[in-house]
C-alpha cells in the first residue's frame, strides 16, 4: 500500500497515543505491530527533516542554529532560502512509500469496551477492515 511519510507520521503518533491505554490483547498486538511497520519511515523522516534544518537553518557567529522564539523548537531559515526550504520540507512529507499495515478487524474495536475519538479513525483509517 502507497502512502505518504505524512500519512504515515500522523498514524505513528496515533498509534503511540492508543499504545498507552489498557487495551484487549488482540488489539494491542495490532499496534504494536502496526508501531513498529511504521517506525523505519518514521525515523527516516526525522533524520531526513534534521538534515533539511542543519541546511537551511541560520546561524549566530558561534555556529549555533538561530531559534524563532524561546522555545527552541523553531528555528529562523536563511534569508532567501525560505521557498526552497519549504519546497524540500513539503516534498519530504509528501513522499510516498509502500508499506504493508497489519490490519486491524474493526469489529474488534466496535465489540470491545473502547472509547475512541471518532479523529482516531481518520488516522486509521488504512488499518481497519
Amino acid at each position: 500500500m502507497k502512502l505518504t511519510l505524512s500519512k504515515i507520521y500522523d498514524s505513528y503518533i496515533t498509534l503511540q497515543h492508543m499504545s498507552e491505554n489498557k487495551l484487549p490483547v488482540k488489539i494491542s498486538y495490532a499496534i504494536y505491530k502496526n508501531i513498529n511497520i511504521m517506525k523505519n519511515e518514521v525515523t527516516f523522516l526525522e533524520n531526513e527533516r534534521l538534515k533539511l534544518g542543519e541546511e537551511y537553518v541560520e546561524r549566530d557567529n558561534e555556529n549555533n542554529p538561530i531559534p524563532l522564539d524561546n522555545s527552541n523548537s523553531s528555528y529562523k531559515i536563511i534569508e532567501g532560502k525560505e521557498k526552497e526550504y519549504n519546497e524540500k520540507y513539503q516534498l519530504l512529507w509528501n513522499t510516498e512509500v509502500e508499506i504493508e499495515p497489519y490490519k486491524i478487524n474493526l469489529d474488534l474495536l466496535l465489540n470491545s469496551d473502547i472509547r475512541i475519538e471518532p479523529a482516531i479513525f481518520e488516522g486509521l483509517d488504512f488499518i481497519l477492515e
